[in-house]
């Protein structure tokens, strides 16, 4: 099971770019919609900043209007009020360009058809060449909760192999649009795709040199560039991002303060279940191996401070803790690039990073090998 994927909403200014500012605008129509139903919209405008705005529909109609320097994708959710439960999220995504985008649709933004300029007719030949691959997930999707209601792990077992190989059949077709559309006003957001969760910086910088020179100089690729670079940070033989943040009584714990020892920083949280599943390791490799030359140091990427603690003695993590409790705008998560959880990384006694990202049984055999005994 893959983990659990990063994303953050966080409401901010618009960003000033290198390049010239223009107006870029949305405009939508929902025929069979006379309700005032609320509708977000989501983008990134720089590595650190997503802004968040929310509209009502009047007459089944919107109209969005940004200030940005180069087409960005936005993510739409059009919010579908239902009695007695909570409104039902309808998704597009649709990218923000220098023109204005025109979305039509009958009831559901999802199925909504998009007229816009480069960006949106890329992202239309795009879809169409991974739409086979997400059909395939579509006609598996009863079977899949079947199985969860039943329990069955070797169904489950199943379509965890069958998302893997949609997965890697995706990235595939994602490259192949890469190396034929280098120009393209979409490549900068396929090569973040292909990075994946959890990326390299020696990857994602080879993957990054196939865009075309004029891409990689735009706004947009000296943002990803600057993001890849960031990567050299946290890769194996860097000195690991000092940090101090509170543990389960809210006292400071430094970083610097386990100097002399192996550590093993593993980010989770108690909601993430691929966290969940990979913490009996931890436990086994802890009570063999804790102690004066070996600790593990958790980071929870948690909201409430009541469940972290419960997952804490629920699963017997008997480390020590620390969280600022912000999950996804946590300032650890950032330091160290996280976009996915479950991750870790193994520090020497002098906090340099010697392996990162060890899962399962594998942690047992490399912990095994330390000169700790």
């Amino acid at each position: 099971m893959k983990g659990i994927n990063l994303f953050t909403i966080l409401v901010a200014a618009p960003v000033l770019g290198v390049a010239q500012l223009a107006d870029y605008v949305v405009e939508g129509k929902f025929s069979a919609i006379q309700q005032p139903l609320k509708l977000v919209v989501n983008y990134a405008v720089d590595n650190k900043t997503r802004i968040a705005d929310t509209l009502t529909l009047a007459g089944g109609e919107f109209r969005y209007v940004t200030r940005l320097d180069r087409p960005v994708k936005a993510y739409l959710s059009l919010l579908h009020e239902e009695a007695g439960s909570a409104p039902r999220r309808d998704y597009l995504d649709v990218y923000l360009e220098p023109t204005t985008v025109f979305l039509r649709s009958k009831d559901s933004i999802h199925n909504a058809e998009i007229e816009g300029g480069p960006a949106n007719r890329d992202l239309k030949t795009l879809k169409s060449m991974l739409a086979p691959l997400y059909s395939e997930l579509e006609t598996m999707g009863a079977e899949y909760v079947k199985a969860r209601e039943n329990r069955d792990q070797a169904a489950l077992a199943k379509f965890d192999r069958l998302m893997e190989r949609v997965e890697e059949e995706q990235q595939v077709q994602r490259s192949a649009f890469i190396d034929a559309n280098p120009s393209s006003p979409i490549a900068v957001d396929i090569v973040r795709d292909l990075m994946g969760p959890m990326p390299t910086y020696s990857a994602s910088m080879e993957i990054f040199r196939r865009l075309a020179p004029t891409v990689q100089v735009s706004p947009g690729g000296q943002l990803l560039k600057e993001k890849i670079m960031s990567l050299q940070l946290t890769e194996v033989g860097s000195k690991a991002p000092e940090f101090t943040q509170p543990d389960t009584a809210g006292v400071p714990v430094a970083l610097a303060s386990f100097r002399g020892k192996y550590v093993l920083l593993d980010f989770w949280a108690s909601w993430c279940k691929p966290c969940r599943l990979e913490n009996p390791y931890l436990v086994e490799v802890y009570a063999a191996y804790g102690g004066e030359k070996f600790t593990i140091l958790g980071i929870s990427l948690d909201a409430r401070k009541a469940d972290w603690l419960k997952a804490i003695e629920a699963d017997g993590l008997e480390w020590t803790q620390v969280s600022d409790l912000a999950v996804w705008k946590s300032e650890v998560a950032a330091l160290y690039s996280i976009q996915a959880i479950p991750q870790n990384f193994l520090l020497d006694p002098e906090g340099k990073i010697i392996a990162k990202n060890i899962r399962g049984e594998d942690l047992m055999g490399i912990v095994a090998g330390l000169p700790i005994h």
